[in-house]
């Protein structure tokens, strides 16, 4: 009986010590495969700080206020704006308190309501500033220009509004059409731009959002920066090119996998990836809660050391004066789909009115004859 039960106790042992190993092993997989859990150089102190790894990702938050109809007819009366400006907001404030960095893109109808609207009891949220005022010298974000080009208005238009509301614009272009190459806007922002609506010039220098009409169809997106060659040969980097492009990647699981636990990515180069975030969408509760956990999730790989937050012109200076402004062409597969209508014009040809657009590519001749 005495041997029975000693083989009893044994049996129970081991099976005790057979499960600890197997959920051991379990669990080691799990975190190993997750890129937020694995972190292969041990980067965390023992007083919690992180030292950032290189190539660490270069995070940043880009926005556009359209000029679309219906979606931002809310811009064209004063409780409207306001309703909006609450929401911009308080993502901004939540934006600052999670340490993140904006890029913050306008285009003309939100500049002249806000031109129109930024005055008295408005002010009180922001410091007694205009809003554009409070993001820059308050928050810290860059304002950059974004333009459909449309009813008169185009970049330098844009960047010549934002300078009304006593922001200096940003020397980059925020979004326009790069695909496919024969509906291309590049080639015309190789050299300085003169205001349609304004007596203004305006020269860029950076460009990011490279699309499609519509973002139908493949944008092509990728992550790093390079100095495109031309429209034809977008991807072809030339040192001697005046326009510097920022990758539009939006998918930091596949770059992070890439990088640092497959490592099918080079070590030597400059990483990029974006949040994009449709002003409009800001007033909706879901869509406002899912822009949230998007950064909140991108502060897991910070607390890593993967990714550093930063605004689009300052991952410019790192790329010059950290990499020597070597190129990196990244691919990168769109962790979404359509985020918002691209610079294209909001009315169809044949609405009666000659858009910038229209005229440029000669595709509506009833409306531009």
């Amino acid at each position: 009986m005495e041997k029975r039960s000693q083989l009893t106790l044994f049996i129970i042992i081991a099976i005790v010590l057979v499960g600890g190993v197997i959920a051991a092993i379990f669990y080691f997989n799990h975190n190993s495969n997750n890129p937020i859990n694995n972190n292969p150089n041990n980067n965390s102190s023992d007083n919690g700080t992180v030292t950032p790894v290189k190539p660490a990702i270069y995070a940043t938050i880009v926005s556009h206020s359209e000029d679309t109809s219906p979606r931002f007819d809310y811009l064209d009366t004063e409780a409207g704006y306001i309703a909006g400006r609450d929401a911009l907001l308080e993502m901004a404030n939540f934006v600052k308190d999670t340490g993140a960095s904006w890029d913050y893109e306008p285009d003309w109808r939100f500049l002249e309501a806000a031109i129109k609207y930024e005055k008295g009891d408005v002010l009180s949220n922001t410091n007694n500033k205009n809003i554009l005022r409070y993001l820059s010298e308050d928050l810290g974000f860059q304002i950059d220009a974004h333009s459909h080009e449309n009813n008169g208005y185009n970049y330098a238009d844009v960047a010549y509004l934002i300078n009304q509301l006593g922001v200096t614009s940003s020397n980059i272009i925020g979004g326009t059409i790069v695909f496919p190459v024969e509906a291309s806007q590049f080639e015309r922002f190789r050299v300085h731009l003169t205001g349609d609506k304004y007596s203004y010039t305006w020269d860029p220098e950076v460009l990011w959002g490279a699309g499609t009409a519509q973002h139908v169809g493949d944008e092509q997106k990728k992550s790093g920066l390079w100095r495109p060659k031309s429209a034809a040969d977008f991807f072809t980097h030339d040192a001697n090119a005046n326009l510097i492009y920022v990758g539009s990647c939006d998918n930091i699981d596949s770059l992070v996998d890439a990088i640092y636990v497959s490592k099918t990515a080079p070590t030597d180069k400059i990483y990029n990836v974006v949040i994009f975030i449709a002003e409009d969408a800001l007033q909706d509760s879901g869509k406002f809660s899912n822009y949230e956990e998007q950064i909140s999730k991108m502060n897991e790989y910070v607390k890593k050391g993967y990714v550093k937050w930063a605004t689009l012109n300052e991952i410019v200076n790192v790329w010059q004066n950290e990499y020597n402004s070597a190129p990196n062409i990244f691919d990168c597969d769109s962790a979404s789909s359509q985020p918002e209508p691209s610079v294209q014009p909001s009315s169809p040809c044949g609405d009666g009115v000659c858009q910038i657009t229209e005229r440029r590519l000669g595709k509506c001749p009833e409306d531009c004859g």
